[in-house]
């Protein structure tokens, strides 16, 4: 298996920047094809691809990335000692999720495997 986590990042070089401080902007609309175009990937994903991706400045982190790694780090686990790829992002989803309506936005991270595979074990 092959683990691939997303998250976005926007320099704002330039001072050109017209986005709200702390968005990250996605592209617009991603292409991922069917889950059995995904082989053995494991693909998280900050947001949707018609949604920004924020950071959690108190944290030093992305949104997206701090909930994902926390939930690797044990908040994740379950009742035997494990993380999957959809226990992960049955924690992550909802802390993200409800973070970025505090923000005033909408971020919802994704989970796509192979074959549709989510009982993965990633630790």
């Amino acid at each position: 298996r092959v683990l691939v986590a997303l998250d976005s990042c926007f320099s704002g070089a330039g001072g050109r920047s017209v986005l709200q401080k702390g968005t990250r902007p996605l592209v617009s609309k991603a292409d991922l094809g069917s889950s059995s175009d995904l082989g053995k990937l494991v693909v998280f994903t900050a947001s949707a691809g018609n949604q920004i991706s924020g950071t959690f400045d108190s944290q030093g982190h992305g949104l997206f990335t701090y909930y994902f790694l926390k939930g690797l780090d044990g908040a994740a686990v379950n009742a035997q000692g494990g993380v999957s790829a959809k226990g992960l992002y049955d924690y992550l989803f909802p802390k993200v999720a409800d973070e970025a309506n505090r923000g005033n936005r909408t971020q919802s991270p994704q989970l796509l495997t192979g074959l549709g595979e989510t009982e993965v074990r990633l630790r």
